[in-house]
C-alpha cells in the first residue's frame, strides 16, 4: 500500500480518535470525574504521538516504522482502554441517563 492509500487512513483514524475523546470526556465530566485532568491531558498525548506516528511514516516508508506504528496502536488500544478508561468505569455505571444525550450525535 502506497502513502496516497495510506494518508487517508492516518486522517480517519485522527479525526474520529478526537470525535471519540471529545465524547468521552463529555461524559466524564458530566459524571464528575476527579481524574478528568489527567485523563483529558492522555488523550491529548495520544493524539500527538498518532500525529508523529503519521508523520514518520510518510517521510520514511520502511518495515521498521510499519512495525513502531503497529506497535504504538496496540499499545495504545491495550493500556488505554483496559487501563485508563478501566479506572472511570465507578465514576459513569449507573448514571447513563445522565448522558445519553451525548451518544446519539
Amino acid at each position: 500500500e502506497g502513502v496516497l492509500e495510506i494518508d487517508p487512513i492516518f486522517s480517519d483514524l485522527v479525526d474520529y480518535t478526537g470525535y471519540h475523546f471529545r465524547r468521552e470526556e463529555g461524559i466524564l465530566e458530566i459524571c464528575g470525574y476527579g481524574d478528568l485532568d489527567n485523563h483529558k491531558a492522555e488523550h491529548a498525548a495520544l493524539i500527538k504521538e498518532l500525529l508523529r506516528c503519521r508523520d514518520q511514516f510518510m517521510l520514511s516508508r520502511s518495515n521498521e516504522i510499519e512495525e513502531q506504528v503497529k506497535a504504538f496502536l496496540i499499545s495504545w488500544l491495550r493500556n488505554h482502554i483496559l487501563i485508563s478508561d478501566h479506572a472511570y468505569k465507578d465514576a459513569i455505571l449507573g448514571r447513563e441517563a445522565e448522558f445519553a444525550e451525548l451518544l446519539t450525535d
